[in-house]
């Protein structure tokens, strides 16, 4: 009982450049070596309601998301080579 990991998840809420340089933030590097902030997000999500509100949130940052309703179904997603850079998942 109380140990674990903590992880700290921040995105951009912004289009605008951020304040610190590009090197002290946490990124995604592309296929051709190139910096990004941007890649491809799996929610996991059965709430509709909530998961059209993250998808709207998270796709007008950037990124490309691939939604599923349950842990079955991501686990399903995640061990057919996909593309996937994050799994965002209240469970």
């Amino acid at each position: 009982m109380g140990q674990g990991t903590t992880v700290t998840l921040l995105l951009p809420r912004s289009a605008r450049a951020p304040r610190r340089a590009p090197s002290e933030l946490a990124d995604i590097e592309s296929t051709d070596g190139r910096r990004a902030l941007k890649g491809s997000i799996l929610l996991v999500e059965d709430e509709d309601e909530v998961a059209s509100l993250v998808i709207e949130m998270l796709r007008e940052l950037g990124y490309r998301i691939t939604r599923v309703a349950s842990a079955q179904t991501a686990l399903g997603a995640l061990m057919d080579d996909r593309d996937i850079n994050l799994v965002f998942t209240d469970v």
